[in-house]
């Protein structure tokens, strides 16, 4: 947190993809205030399929090439 933000500031958010992992890729977040920075983040998130034993559980798999490809990715494989 940068600068302290009210119920009615006008923000901006801003967030995009900062890095691709095989299973995972960082999403940033910039939210600002006018022409300043109000707060800065990010989350990793990974690609999510369901367990091959039929349970409920979630693992992680690769992330499609298509997917990345939406977000203007270059593969680099």
């Amino acid at each position: 947190f940068r600068l302290p933000c009210t119920w009615d500031d006008r923000l901006e958010v801003e967030s995009r993809i900062d890095e691709w992992r095989t299973k995972s890729f960082v999403v940033a977040h910039t939210i600002w205030k006018g022409e300043q920075i109000a707060v800065e983040g990010h989350e990793i998130r990974i690609w999510g399929l369901r367990h091959p034993d039929g349970s409920e559980k979630l693992m992680a798999g690769e992330v499609p090439a298509d997917f990345k490809a939406v977000f203007g990715a270059l593969e680099t494989s």
